[in-house]
């Protein structure tokens, strides 16, 4: 899982509207299309920026430690509020994955959803990587603090953790856009 998928499609939707905007006010005559392009660009570009910066550096993803507590239950901690960032469109879900002995969970959020464990496979969808070719309610998502842990299951290894977004797209499915942090 250390390559980030390369053909992925943008997940925001606001530069379609920008654009639609732009182009109208160069439609009516109030600027010209050039003008209208440049600010469309530049527009984009902070829009982009902002949210790459505010998704990456969130402290709710950045994993501190993980590990395995005295029921066998897979736990990982973060520097901010596990499971306090909450997606903000329909096409996202965020996600803690926990690597095991007994396969990959995922405890995910999709936009106002709350997050809900399952055990997932990870695979390649129409060429691309890293795509839940499988996912099946599992386990019970507990958060207390920093902490996010899955009971109702046990487990003897967890090798690693990531927190990630994944992007639900058509035909390729639901797979990871981004990686805001890893362990492990």
């Amino acid at each position: 899982m250390s390559k980030m998928p390369t053909n992925q499609k943008m997940i925001n939707q606001e530069p379609s509207i920008l654009g639609k905007l732009t182009y109208l006010l160069a439609r009516r005559g109030r600027i010209s299309y050039a003008y209208s392009g440049a600010i469309f660009i530049i527009l984009l570009t902070i829009i982009a920026g902002t949210k790459v910066f505010a998704s990456s550096s969130s402290n709710d993803f950045n994993i501190t430690r993980f590990g395995i507590d005295n029921t066998g239950a897979p736990f990982l901690t973060v520097l901010g509020k596990a499971g306090a960032t909450q997606p903000g469109n329909s096409e996202t879900l965020y996600a803690y994955l926990l690597y095991t002995d007994k396969g990959i969970f995922a405890v995910e959020s999709g936009e106002g959803t709350g997050y809900q464990s399952h055990l997932i496979k990870l695979g390649t969808s129409h060429g691309i990587s890293n795509c839940q070719i499988f996912a099946q309610a599992q386990g019970n998502t507990k958060f207390s603090g920093n902490m996010v842990k899955i009971q109702g299951i046990s487990v003897t290894t967890v090798s690693h953790v990531s927190a990630v977004a994944f992007e639900i797209g058509s035909p390729e499915g639901t797979c990871i856009s981004q990686i805001f942090s890893s362990k492990g």
